[in-house]
């Protein structure tokens, strides 16, 4: 209840598209894998394609273009400010920067154009058609007694979006689409506490590893300074010998030097 994946085929003036739509109500951290996933069997599939006719005079079976359409219930980490993201692909020769506008079967089929609906964004946002009619869905309008309902007034919207309305209404007055929604806020509640537990025990788990690292460091700084302390103590030992074998020898050649003048007073 928490998420719905739709996939539609609309007909357009450039012909066939097919229309991946991702509505997402709560945040969850395996959103962005599961998104992957659906897109990706959605490339995979046979079914998303259809027959045209050939050059030659003989029919082929061609990949249909894809375009996603997501609809968060929260906000993104950067631009949380704009109500519609719109994800456009362009054709441009690397070297000259020149736009290529025709449109080739093989890039179609394998990349796609996005858009991001932010439902949190779409407060006061009525810019234009499209910001007009999302604006059935603007959470400031929750009815403040039970919010699982909206305050809406026809008259604020085009004829265009009173469909949508009319569609709305009829649900929220069926008893099963109104206990679905309280199982469903039970549901989310559920998984939104879940993800927290779960992202708890991966912050714990950083911070452990962070701090094994940083007991790691200083054991092998020690272990550093031990050697170090080592090798200074070897270091001081010889220059020890060599300054009393310096000594010696100096004290020798003084001997010799004395005994050698006793024999020239003699």
């Amino acid at each position: 209840m928490y998420r719905l994946d739709l996939a539609v085929r609309v007909r357009t003036s450039e012909g066939s598209r097919l229309v991946l739509v991702e509505i997402q109500k709560a945040k969850f951290h395996t959103d962005i894998q599961r998104f992957r996933r659906y897109l990706g069997n959605q490339y995979a599939s046979a079914q998303n394609s259809e027959t045209i006719p050939g050059l030659d005079g003989h029919e082929r079976r061609v990949a249909l273009p894809i375009f996603t359409i997501y609809i968060l219930g929260h906000r993104l980490a950067h631009n949380g400010d704009v109500p519609v993201i719109l994800v456009n692909r362009a054709y441009t020769d690397r070297a000259t920067g020149q736009v290529l506008h025709e449109r080739d079967e093989f890039i179609e089929s394998l990349t796609h154009d996005s858009a991001i609906i932010q439902v949190p964004a779409l407060k006061d946002r009525r810019r234009d058609r499209l910001e007009k009619m999302l604006a059935v869905f603007d959470q400031a309008r929750i009815n403040p007694d039970n919010q699982h309902l909206l305050r809406v007034d026809d008259t604020d919207y085009p004829e265009e979006c009173r469909i949508v309305l009319r569609r709305l209404q009829q649900a929220v007055s069926e008893e099963n689409v109104r206990q679905k929604m309280i199982v469903e806020d039970d549901i989310v509640t559920e998984f939104e506490e879940r993800d927290r537990r779960e992202q708890r025990l991966v912050e714990w788990a950083e911070e452990a590893r962070m701090r094994e690292a940083e007991a790691r460091t200083r054991e092998a700084e020690a272990r550093t300074r031990e050697a170090e302390a080592r090798t200074r103590e070897v270091q001081a030992r010889r220059s020890e010998q060599e300054e009393r074998r310096q000594k010696e020898a100096a004290l020798a050649e003084l001997a010799k030097l004395k005994r050698r003048l006793e024999r020239m007073e003699k």
